[in-house]
């Protein structure tokens, strides 16, 4: 199910395995294991993350 929609992106559940959310790794400085992503960047982005990601860059 879609949380945001920023421009065409959109949070949804990746079919890929749970890793690490790029936003917390590369900004926030700790960990953050996620499903979730953007199925337009194929990203994996937690729900909290998606909105500052693409706010971002």
């Amino acid at each position: 199910m879609p949380v945001e929609n920023i421009g065409g992106h959109r949070n949804v559940g990746l079919i890929m395995k749970r890793t690490t959310c790029k936003f917390h790794k590369t900004s926030v400085g700790h960990r953050s294991d996620t499903v979730y992503g953007c199925e337009v960047c194929n990203l994996h982005l937690c729900k909290e993350c998606h909105v500052a990601y693409h706010k971002a860059v």
